[in-house]
């Protein structure tokens, strides 16, 4: 996986920023947070699956622990709009994604909009190293590495949602039904 080119001062500004927030403690990041931002934020996460329906996290050069991709949506901007945003910009991907549900976290004041979605056959990861340190593929039925709080949440509500319409769009029955046994409500 090449490291992908820079591109202009507001990409730079951009990384800048995202350097400097993690030497930022984490309560003070909360505090100017919603001092700039509302009560409330609104983040998008992706469960981007393989054709092995493996699930995709990333561990990111700001945080601890594996997360699913994603961010936060901006002013004017459509969760969808926000979740293919971050995946370009954190992955070099762009697959189709399907909206399943809202998720609310409740270690701090951010409703996620989850969203399913699969990697292209064939289609090649370009992690953007300044934002992402790592991004590997974990089975749900085998060793699961230490996770955000937002995957158990955002993997609870994707099995709440299985069976529903607009999933057979990136999900065959066949593939629902597995995930249905591997997702099951023990915390995974």
């Amino acid at each position: 996986m090449a490291p992908r080119r820079t591109r202009g001062p507001r990409f730079r500004l951009h990384r800048a920023a995202i350097q400097a927030e993690r030497w930022i403690p984490r309560r003070l990041h909360w505090w100017l947070a919603r001092r700039v931002f509302a009560d409330v934020a609104a983040g998008t996460c992706v469960l981007l699956f393989d054709d092995a329906l493996r699930v995709l996290l990333v561990s990111s050069t700001y945080g601890a622990g594996w997360s699913t991709p994603g961010g936060f949506v901006g002013r004017g901007e459509t969760a969808a709009a926000a979740a293919r945003r971050e995946l370009g910009e954190e992955l070099g991907v762009h697959p189709a994604l399907v909206e399943v549900a809202g998720s609310v976290r409740a270690d701090r004041p951010v409703v996620d909009v989850v969203f399913c979605g699969r990697l292209p056959t064939g289609g090649e990861l370009r992690p953007d190293y300044l934002e992402i340190r790592s991004c590997q593929w974990f089975a749900l039925d085998g060793e699961l590495p230490r996770w955000d709080p937002e995957v158990p949440a955002a993997l609870a509500t994707l099995r709440r949602c299985l069976g529903a319409d607009g999933l057979a769009a990136v999900l065959t029955e066949e593939e629902q039904d597995r995930l249905r046994v591997l997702l099951v409500p023990d915390g995974r």
